[in-house]
């Protein structure tokens, strides 16, 4: 089953443009188109399937794009980091399907605006650190397993 990123691709092209960038559509929640870009290193690999997905097979980074709508008409700026790692870590999501990430904690959160030509966009940048995988688990190395 695939994690639910909220992304819903348009088209059967593959969204690479040319090495470490993608551009590609996707259906917005009205079902318009939204054209979407970003680059990444020219080394990773583009994922198949209707998520956005960029990795690195030898060191398992990798990059994916994750949409919802904003809550009760806020602005980005207004949202707290609790907001972002609701949807990171959602039970449906890409970690959240593997289980509970209850070890995790928000780094740095800054507010960085970049723009192209005319258009300034405003994006939250948050470093984050977890563990994908709990450490409960039991030791069974002096333990008589049935044969």
């Amino acid at each position: 089953m695939r994690a639910v990123t909220g992304i819903d691709r348009i088209g059967e092209s593959s969204p690479l443009f040319r090495p470490g960038q993608i551009l590609d559509s996707v259906r917005a929640a009205d079902g318009s188109a939204v054209d979407l870009s970003f680059a990444f290193p020219e080394a990773w690999i583009v994922a198949g399937g209707q998520n956005l997905d960029v990795r690195d097979v030898q060191t398992s980074d990798s990059a994916f794009v994750l949409a919802t709508e904003l809550p009760g008409g806020k602005k980005l700026e207004q949202l707290p980091d609790d907001f972002f790692l609701k949807v990171l870590f959602a039970p449906e999501g890409k970690y959240g399907a593997y289980g509970a990430v209850d070890d995790r904690k928000v780094l740095s959160s800054e507010l960085v605006t970049a723009s192209g030509g005319v258009v300034k966009q405003t994006y939250r940048r948050i470093a984050l650190k977890f563990a994908a995988i709990r450490s409960d688990r039991t030791d069974y190395t002096n333990t008589s397993l049935p044969r």
